[in-house]
């Protein structure tokens, strides 16, 4: 009786022991802010900003709010305008300008929808979050 009580009590250690976690394993990384105000590009990035909600997301809400205005719809005017903008470290949006356009309004358009988006996860570099550059294609075609 004594040899099994000896066992269990052996196992039961040995399973506690083994049962431990090691608690620098769980730590989360905390990101910290960048004191730089440089603007990076996407490419120099580890972590690009993105859409708050996702890639899939963000194109439903382009097709929700994009509109193709009544001139480039009356002309037949379709294509992709250009949008780059700066992803702040707080998530918000600024410097949004149309690098390349259709005209026809679609340029303004755009803009518009561009400056309508919610908050972005922004960019990461080396663990700190930073600014950066990015560019959008924004569709305008016919359904």
């Amino acid at each position: 009786m004594m040899k099994i009580n000896f066992l269990i009590s052996f196992i039961l250690i040995s399973i506690s022991l083994f049962a431990q976690t090691d608690t620098n394993s769980q730590k989360k990384t905390i990101t910290k802010i960048s004191s730089s105000n440089e603007i990076y590009n996407t490419a120099s990035v580890h972590k690009k900003p993105e859409f708050a909600s996702g890639e899939i997301m963000m194109n439903k809400f382009l097709k929700e709010y994009v509109a193709i205005p009544p001139i480039a719809r009356d002309n037949g005017i379709t294509g992709k305008v250009i949008v780059s903008f700066i992803v702040e470290k707080d998530g918000t949006l600024s410097d949004i300008l149309v690098v390349r356009g259709i005209g026809a309004g679609c340029d303004q358009e755009a803009l518009n929808v561009v400056k309508l988006m919610p908050t972005w996860n922004p960019g990461e570099l080396n663990g700190e979050i930073v600014r950066v550059k990015y560019t959008l294609v924004v569709p305008f075609y016919y359904d």
